[in-house]
């Protein structure tokens, strides 16, 4: 199979029909459990997940002049940062306000890339 084969051609068309199902059932999914996420100033507002540690997270390497710290003695189990932390650190150069409106799209973004990617790759 070349670069400019129609079975590349038709892989990555799939693939970017799978990246947008993924996606827009993740959103859609997250938009039934709570109507006011596209509205609301703090999409998370009520989220139970790990959001939250999440943007703390962010928050710290932001506030370490995007440094990763070594330690945090703000969570109560284990007080070593070694989270890995390329995700986090790159999250800190956002505004935290836009951060806080858009964290809750950014994995189903990821696994819906995540997704695409695998399935061009069994192709």
């Amino acid at each position: 199979m070349t670069i400019g084969s129609a079975d590349a051609i038709t892989t990555a068309g799939y693939a970017a029909i799978v990246v947008a199902v993924a996606l827009a059932s993740r959103v859609a999914l997250r938009y039934a459990a709570n109507p006011r996420t596209f509205s609301s100033p703090f999409a998370l507002d009520g989220d139970q997940g790990d959001a939250m540690v999440h943007l703390v997270m962010v928050d710290h390497i932001r506030g370490n002049r995007h440094r990763i710290p070594r330690y945090d003695d703000r969570f109560l189990v284990g007080r070593n940062f070694d989270y890995p932390a390329l995700y986090h650190w790159l999250l800190s150069f956002l505004p935290k306000r836009r951060l806080a409106r858009v964290e809750w799209s950014l994995s189903p973004l990821i696994e819906a890339l995540h997704a695409g990617l695998v399935l061009a790759a069994l192709f």
